[in-house]
This record gives C-alpha cells, structure tokens and sequence, in this order.
C-alpha cells in the first residue's frame, strides 16, 4: 500500500516535470522570437542595410578578438608580477 501511494507520487511528480520542462521549452523559444524582433526594430531604427550590418558586426567581431588578446596579456602579466612577489 504505501509503496502504492510512492509510486503514485512519482508518476504525478514526473508528469509535472514533463509540464514545467515543456513549459520551459515554450518559454525559450518565445524569448528568441522577442529578441528577434527587437534586433529587427533596431536596425530598422537606424536604417542599416543588411550589407551595412555585416559589415559593423565583422568589424565589431574583430575588434573582440583584439581586445581579448589585450585583456589575456595583461592578465598573464599580472599574474606573473603576483608570482614573483610571492617568491620574495
């Protein structure tokens, strides 16, 4: 009987999951519909092209790759000045 009663619970709990999991799924892909229309109204805003898009994000996409270059050399050379003040 109380083994009844676990197993009952269980299933309730699982299709529950089952609801909250769809549930999340529906969420995530109503959030990626918004966030695309608001790129959308954002570029319409301003009135870029799409070539004029591609062209800024490349850019920007460059300027990343050089900044983190920048950050990972001055976080070596941090890290490095911490060491040698830890062997004095």
């Amino acid at each position: 009987m109380k083994l009844d009663r676990i197993n009952l619970s269980i299933e309730k709990m699982e299709e529950r999951i089952k609801k909250f999991q769809q549930e999340l799924k529906d969420l995530r892909e109503k959030k990626v519909v918004v966030e695309n229309s608001n790129f959308v109204k954002i570029v319409r805003k301003y009135e870029v092209t799409e070539q004029e898009l591609l062209q800024a994000l490349e850019q920007l996409k460059s300027k990343r790759k050089d900044m983190r270059k920048v950050i990972e050399k001055e976080e070596k050379k941090k890290e490095m000045e911490r060491d040698a003040n830890h062997e004095v």
